[in-house]
């Protein structure tokens, strides 16, 4: 019985880590394509893709363990009701930051977005007990208070987690994070990234993305760092010119002559 469980639960894993894999390089390679504004039907997923999204977040996964340590150690000297409703709003924030960078929000947009999903949240974290609990003596007693008030009624999640099993929770809860980080580094990298293949051509032309088949080019303003939303296919059997140059980082825009 206990062979047959471990069988079970290697095949399991065999299953689910190139599943996880796919999954997790495909949100990569969708965050990259959001901030160039490629269309997500140019994404191809191939086995080094898998393989480098596996080793990634592992990569990511280390770090985290790494840097949480101090932190939660730093966390220790706070008061406990203070602690836990810093903790619940660290993630949101965390979500709506990625979210900024991947869609290239402005500083007044990213304003807009975290006040209609941040605001309301830090009120009811930090306010609200003040109005619910003013019975109770100190504001680190209301928030305690107003915590094992909120302990007694179920929510979404809790009746999500016991229908489930809450390993199950866990895990999908866990899967959500890092599907986020996926998409969110994917973005950023193309945020950051500085070194582009430049087609030796007029007008210039930066590669933004190979696959197998073909390359998917655009046309760059230099001065403005910037590329034009009209994209090129180049066939990989093509034979082109090029250069390997820092002229990053660059973000789409549309060109006054790109149209021409």
């Amino acid at each position: 019985m206990t062979n047959q469980r471990f069988g079970l639960t290697e095949g399991l894993v065999i299953a689910v880590v190139p599943a996880t894999g796919y999954w997790f390089a495909f949100l990569y390679e969708l965050g990259y394509c959001k901030y160039f504004e490629i269309p997500p039907a140019f994404i191809e997923i191939g086995l080094l893709n898998v393989l480098v999204a596996i080793i990634g977040l592992g990569g990511v996964l280390a770090l985290f363990n790494l840097y949480a340590d101090p932190v939660f150690i730093l966390s220790r000297g706070l008061p406990k009701p203070l602690r836990a409703a810093l903790f619940r709003i660290t993630v949101p924030i965390v979500l709506v930051s990625g979210y900024a960078i991947v869609a290239r929000l402005t500083p007044q947009q990213f304003f807009l977005v975290a006040g209609v999903f941040l605001v309301p949240l830090v009120i009811f974290e930090f306010i609200f007990p003040l109005l619910t609990q003013r019975d109770v003596r100190g504001y680190l007693s209301k928030l305690e208070a107003q915590n094992q008030a909120e302990l007694q009624h179920e929510t979404i999640m809790d009746v999500v987690a016991k229908s489930i099993g809450r390993r199950a929770f866990l895990f999908f809860g866990l899967l959500f994070v890092l599907s986020f980080t996926a998409y969110f580094a994917g973005g950023y990298e193309a945020k950051k990234q500085l070194d582009f293949m430049v087609i030796d051509e007029q007008p210039e032309k930066v590669v933004l993305k190979r696959n197998g088949a073909y390359s998917v080019t655009a046309q760059i303003d230099r001065e403005k760092k910037s590329i034009s939303r009209n994209f090129a296919l180049i066939a990989s059997e093509q034979e082109f010119q090029f250069r390997y140059e820092r002229v990053g980082p660059l973000s789409p825009e549309v060109l006054e002559h790109a149209s021409k």
